[in-house]
């Protein structure tokens, strides 16, 4: 009996789906086992690119960065107030010359009137800079009034003798302690302008080539170098001492007495190399500054030749000759003290060693009859 067409079909279709099945299970254990991919490991950033920086030698790395200077305050503002200043100052010298010439008012009342001016501009200065803060008219009338009164002792002291000398020089040293505190308080630069370079200009108008006048002088040197000592103005160094060591020496060369002569010169000598160190040894500087190097070599030299010249140095006459030894002296001994403490920098200290040795050459060839 044949099977009918439909269920032929059927078994055909059977039989493949068996085949099927089994060629599936065939094919699956042919197959190797792929394993599983690892996952991607990220890749590291590149590193940033560093561009080498240019090599700067050590000693340009310690330079101190120069102030940078105003043009519009230096031309402007305070211009306008030392102009001032000074136009007040010559207008108070040509009020008082006016009135001596004329016969209006005596002595006594000159001095008067003077310090009434000066002690009203003073006031004045400070009133406005409390009303009106840090401006440079109450700047210019501060430094223009300590002028005036710095001025005024001296005129009292050694012109009209109307005050003794040693009265007048503890008042000039409180001027100029007042001065220094206000120009240290204020740092202001037109304060110590006015204030400290007027009273070093007030001795010479007020008793040129006296012994009155280099005493104040000395006074206004200290109240420079207490300036110095806390204010780092070169310029004020430099200035100070172009004003007061040309005075020191025409004093030295009128023949005063030896022992007036030692001792001021010797003051003058402690003050320049105040005025030229001071900030250092406040400071412990490490580095040589130029302007306080060249203020010590020329002080020592214009102290040494002001006392030669002034002491007996000729046929058999010695005392020029120790004076110059004992500058040596003493300003060897101060750099080798430097030295020791380590407050100042190695080359200053070294430069006052060597100071002293020129200065020790020179005493010996003058003391031995000849220079060496």
């Amino acid at each position: 009996m044949t099977a009918s067409p439909q269920l032929r079909i059927e078994l055909l279709e059977h039989e493949l789906e068996s085949l099927a099945t089994r060629v599936s299970l065939l094919e699956k254990r042919a197959a190797p086992t792929r394993p599983a991919p690892a996952p991607e490991t990220p890749l590291p950033a590149p590193a940033p690119l560093r561009h080498p920086e240019p090599a700067t030698s050590p000693a340009a790395s310690r330079l101190p960065l120069l102030p940078r200077v105003d043009l519009e305050e230096l031309l402007g503002l305070r211009l306008l107030g030392l102009a001032g200043g000074l136009a007040t100052l010559v207008g108070l010298a040509f009020l008082v010359a006016l009135a001596v010439d004329r016969g209006w008012v005596g002595e006594s009342a000159r001095i008067g009137i003077a310090l009434a001016l000066s002690t009203t501009l003073l006031g004045l200065g400070f009133w406005l800079y409390e009303r009106r803060g840090r401006t440079q008219a109450s700047l210019a009338l501060v430094g223009t009034a300590v002028t005036g009164l710095y001025l005024t002792l001296a005129g009292a002291s050694v012109v009209y003798e109307l005050v003794p000398l040693l009265l007048a020089l503890p008042l000039a040293l409180a001027v100029g302690a007042v001065a220094t505190a206000i120009a240290v308080r204020w740092r202001s630069r037109t304060v110590a302008g006015l204030g400290t370079l007027g009273t070093l200009v007030a001795p010479a108008v007020a008793d040129p080539l006296g012994g009155g006048g280099v005493g104040f002088l000395a006074v206004a040197l200290a109240a420079a170098a207490a300036v110095l000592v806390w204010q780092r103005w070169e310029w004020l160094a430099v200035a100070a001492f172009a004003v007061s060591m040309p005075q020191v020496y025409l004093w030295a060369l009128q023949g005063p007495a030896a022992t007036e002569l030692v001792s001021l010169l010797s003051v003058f000598a402690a003050l320049s190399l105040a005025a030229a160190l001071g900030y250092e040894l406040r400071t412990r500087m490490k580095e040589p500054r130029a302007a306080a190097c060249l203020l010590a070599a020329s002080g020592a030299t214009i102290v040494a030749a002001a006392g030669f010249a002034g002491l007996p140095h000729g046929q058999g006459d010695l005392a020029g000759g120790v004076w110059i030894a004992a500058l040596a002296a003493a300003h060897g001994a101060v750099g080798i003290a430097l030295l020791r403490i380590r407050r100042v920098s190695r080359a200053t200290a070294l430069l006052l060693v060597g100071l002293g040795l020129a200065l020790a050459d020179l005493a010996f060839g003058l003391l031995a009859g000849g220079a060496v």
